[in-house]
């Protein structure tokens, strides 16, 4: 059977996985999400961010400071997904359809991410002019055609 989640994707919900038992949380939210996908700097989300004016660092700091501050827990036990989380997934299979792609990986996250935008970082993403979701896919289908010319295909 194909695996629909990328290698990045599971190493992101790890990463995010810790980020919320540093609150003490049980269930996986969109800004451990987020907070996963900036501690994966070669991720394409990241570059997506790096693109759009954003300081991944200084965000990373401001959210390590304000929401993951907190000392780990002794035992991690398991992490389940919010409702919000499942809804952020849901919108990722939707820019990945858009996109003809039968895998989900980081720059999907951050489409559904953004899609879902009601979060915390949503008002500094605005503020910042991060690129809207629909800009996002763009960028991906312009990444794809570039990476395909490289490689020598005629589009």
């Amino acid at each position: 059977m194909e695996e629909i989640f990328t290698g990045d994707v599971r190493t992101l919900m790890r990463k995010a996985a810790e980020f919320a038992l540093r609150t003490g949380e049980k269930n996986l939210t969109p800004d451990a999400l987020l907070r996963g996908m900036l501690s994966f700097p070669e991720s394409m989300a990241n570059q997506i961010l790096i693109y759009s004016a954003i300081d991944v660092e200084k965000l990373a700091q401001r959210m390590d400071r304000e929401i993951f501050n907190l000392p780990t827990s002794g035992d991690p036990g398991m992490v389940n997904f919010s409702q919000a989380v499942k809804d952020c997934v849901e919108l990722s299979f939707e820019g990945a359809r858009k996109l003809g792609h039968r895998h989900i990986d980081t720059e999907h996250i951050l489409y559904g991410l953004l899609r879902y935008g009601n979060f915390i970082t949503n008002k500094e993403w605005r503020e910042r002019e991060i690129l809207p979701p629909s800009q996002v896919l763009e960028f991906c289908r312009g990444r794809e055609r570039v990476m395909l010319k490289s490689q020598g295909f005629i589009l």
